[in-house]
């Protein structure tokens, strides 16, 4: 994936909606607010990926599911076979309790990581830590935690890496997948 430097005014709105509604566990006027927020971000400068990822993560604290997978599905037509997104959908599918369209993405997005990724992770830790939530989701729990290991030991002068457990990496599926 290439990378792209967002626009500053989507930058700002994007930072505006955390300031508004980092905070809340379940859908309101807050949440609401930064949504708007998210959405004139994105139509400022759609290839940035952070708004998406937010908007996603706000509509997922609504108990119908709908919108979140609509949100999904705008980001894959713009972030054509990105594995996150994919994944996020999975989860999403997972949490409406339909396990086997949750099995059948996990699986797309792990095929893209080892198929079309893998050189890209040497200098990516970041899309690193994504494959391997990736291969937590698919039952490859033991090559997980090898990963994870590697990839804290290949980023020994970082304190993010270096704290991290599966427990924590994978904090935010699990809570996603209880909404």
């Amino acid at each position: 994936f290439e990378k792209h430097d967002p626009k500053p005014e989507a930058i700002k709105l994007y930072k505006q909606a955390w300031k508004i509604a980092m905070f809340e566990d379940e859908y309101n006027e807050k949440v609401d607010s930064a949504m708007v927020l998210l959405e004139e971000a994105i139509q400022i400068d759609s290839l940035y990926i952070e708004p998406h990822l937010a908007i996603i993560g706000f509509a997922t604290l609504e108990k119908d599911k709908t919108e979140a997978l609509e949100h999904c599905h705008r980001a894959q037509r713009i972030y054509k076979n990105f594995p996150e997104f994919i994944t996020i959908e999975g989860v999403i599918h997972e949490s409406n309790d339909e396990p086997q369209k949750a099995i059948k993405l996990y699986k797309k997005a792990l095929d893209i990581y080892e198929n079309d990724l893998m050189d890209d992770m040497a200098e990516n830790p970041d899309l690193e830590l994504h494959y391997i939530e990736c291969l937590y989701l698919n039952n490859k729990k033991n090559k997980a935690n090898k990963k994870l290991e590697e990839l804290k030991a290949n980023n020994k002068q970082d304190d993010f890496y270096n704290g991290l457990t599966m427990e924590i990496l994978m904090e935010g599926y699990r809570e996603l997948k209880k909404r």
